[in-house]
């Protein structure tokens, strides 16, 4: 993590800013049985400039653009914690681990370590702001305007890799009847 800042001064009048921060990390995590733990990367990063201008000793102009854009690769890795987890003897397809298994009444199981299809998700946030300041006396007025953008961009299929298996009731659980199966066959 680190950022870095710059201020300048042109003249009596004017004065100009600039940001920028960086952010990479790791997120690790267990699934709510304890059976796997999935791993992240994240990453962010801003852009900020911002410009000032001293119109008259009672009204100040500010004007300030702004790019703010994080990513998530999810997942980036996957460890079983319970070998059932690992193993793909148990998957809907060959050489897969064991999907996500949904029964009411009962503790979602998130799945093996082929839990999700590695994506990328990219969020950008463009800004602009023009800001108008003025005093008069006790009294203070804001005029502005803002713009901003947001654009979310997904690469990769994302969604079950190992499969998901629900289940109407208990029963059909226990008898390998699922409602809904849902897996991927292609790569």
């Amino acid at each position: 993590y680190f950022t870095v800042r710059v201020d300048r001064k042109f003249g009596a009048n004017d004065s100009l800013f600039g940001t920028y921060v960086r952010d990479r990390q790791s997120q690790g995590a267990q699934d709510n049985l304890s059976a796997l733990a999935t791993r992240r990367q994240m990453f962010r990063q801003t852009y900020t400039v911002e410009e000032s201008h001293v119109i008259s000793p009672t009204i100040i102009n500010v004007f300030r653009v702004g790019f703010h854009r994080q990513g998530i690769d999810n997942p980036s890795g996957a460890d079983a914690l319970n070998p059932i987890a690992g193993n793909t003897t148990l998957g809907l397809l060959p050489n897969q681990s064991i999907g996500r298994i949904e029964v009411p009444g009962l503790e979602t199981f998130a799945g093996g370590t082929a839990l999700y299809q590695p994506n990328t998700i990219i969020w950008n946030s463009y800004q602009v702001y023009d800001d108008l300041f003025i005093t008069r006396g006790i009294h203070a007025i804001k005029f502005g305007v803002a713009l901003e953008k947001d654009q979310r961009n997904t690469k990769g299929p994302g969604g079950f890799a190992g499969g998901r298996s629900i289940f109407s009731n208990f029963t059909n659980f226990m008898q390998g009847s699922p409602s809904s199966l849902i897996f991927n066959a292609g790569g």
